[in-house]
């Protein structure tokens, strides 16, 4: 794909997509994403890139977590919090 390609990509946001739903987001708002594969906090990333840049001044912070299950079934699982911060 070339760089012009992914300049008019990068140009508008499709509806629900994980950059869409950031620039929603007020300031000291959150949402969780679950870990579900190595690649994860790339995709965060360059959602959160992508969001910037469609809300001037937007910043966010990005936070791995770990989590317990209280079930029983005693399975640890990993997510990522998404702070907007300005």
């Amino acid at each position: 794909m070339s760089s012009s390609t992914v300049r008019e990509l990068l140009g508008t946001l499709q509806a629900g997509s994980l950059a869409w739903r950031l620039t929603r987001l007020e300031v000291g708002d959150s949402m969780l994403e679950p870990e579900t594969n190595g690649d994860k906090r790339n995709a965060c990333n360059k959602a959160i890139a992508i969001a910037a840049k469609h809300a001037p001044g937007a910043a966010f912070e990005l936070v791995l977590h770990f989590g317990l299950r209280h079930d029983g079934s005693g399975d640890n699982f990993r997510f990522f919090k998404i702070t907007r911060t300005e």
